[in-house]
């Protein structure tokens, strides 16, 4: 009985997957992505638009326009505003987008910094974020945020600017805090790495993989005092290593170097597991060929509900 309660886990979470795989956003690029979140401090009630400007003329799909270059001639704009909704204009499709409503407050944020940028020798991307009433009190910018970039507050009320000197990334997804109620038109960030956060993560990551494979242990009859607790400290070791490993990859390098060591770094988790079971299971007479059979479909039913996860859940990647 609880070994078919187990499949009708483990069937039901890889349904799930498929139906998350079989969605449009599977098809996107999956890796993580720069990040740049900035949260803001001693806010007040005063209405503002919030922006990088970026070193290069883009950043991801976000670019800059430009009516002496024909390949970026065209007006787009990519704002949140502060009840949390996304809109999107583009010149050439106009008002088909159906959450579109480039007012005239809209049209008149996207001016006022384009009309900076052109005095300045950092490129605005059409993407800003919007705050009212100290509401909400930080951004993310979590889709190939420009990594060398300046922060620029416009104040619509008054019709004044805040800038900030240049920022580098430090980490590929960087946090910043910055004081606003210290500032008298330029803005001082200061590093504010999110570690608890991302320790939280990395334990509910782990828990996750965990769970997933003493699910499949229930289900190749592995359910023993002896198996089950290797299960378990195996891949609290394990999953720590190579999760604490991914972790400082991401914080240092890209999206790509990060897809490059994963499946290595899986392999050799797979081998270090299917080892231990063997060497340890060999007292409950279970064959090395079922050791290893185990950890290997754990293992790869683990990743493919890893990639789901991170589709649903992308703060937890």
């Amino acid at each position: 009985m609880t070994r078919r309660f187990a499949l009708v886990i483990l069937v039901a979470l890889c349904c799930c997957m498929l139906f998350v795989f079989a969605a449009p956003v599977a098809f996107a690029d999956m890796g993580p992505k720069p990040a740049v979140t900035i949260e803001f401090r001693n806010m007040g009630e005063e209405k503002m638009c919030v922006t990088l400007l970026s070193k290069y003329k883009s950043s991801g799909p976000a670019q800059i326009y430009d009516p002496t270059d024909e390949y970026r001639d065209e007006k787009n704009a990519n704002w949140v505003t502060s009840d949390g909704r996304g809109h999107y204009y583009s010149e050439s499709a106009g008002s088909s987008y159906a959450d579109t409503d480039f007012n005239a407050d809209a049209q008149a944020s996207w001016q006022a910094f384009w009309d900076y940028s052109q005095q300045d020798d950092y490129y605005f991307l059409q993407q800003w974020w919007e705050f009212d009433d100290g509401q909400p009190t930080s951004f993310t910018w979590s889709y190939y945020a420009p990594k060398d970039f300046k922060l620029l507050i416009y104040y619509p009320e008054t019709e004044t600017f805040a800038c900030s000197d240049v920022c580098v990334g430090y980490a590929y997804h960087s946090y910043y805090a910055v004081d606003l109620s210290q500032t008298d038109g330029a803005l001082k960030l200061a590093d504010d790495y999110d570690y608890f956060g991302e320790i939280l993560a990395l334990a509910l990551r782990i828990s996750a993989t965990v769970l997933v494979e003493l699910v499949v242990a229930l289900i190749f009859r592995l359910n023993s005092y002896r198996q089950i607790k290797t299960v378990i400290f195996a891949n609290i070791a394990t999953q720590t290593l190579l999760n604490v490993g991914l972790n400082i990859l991401a914080f240092f390098n890209s999206s790509f170097i990060w897809l490059f060591v994963f499946i290595p770094m899986e392999l050799a988790v797979f081998v270090a597991e299917a080892t231990v079971y063997g060497v340890v299971w060999r007292k409950d007479r279970v064959p090395v060929w079922k050791s290893v059979l185990y950890a290997l479909t754990a293992n790869v039913i683990s990743a493919v509900l890893g990639v789901g996860l991170a589709l649903l859940c992308p703060f937890l990647f």
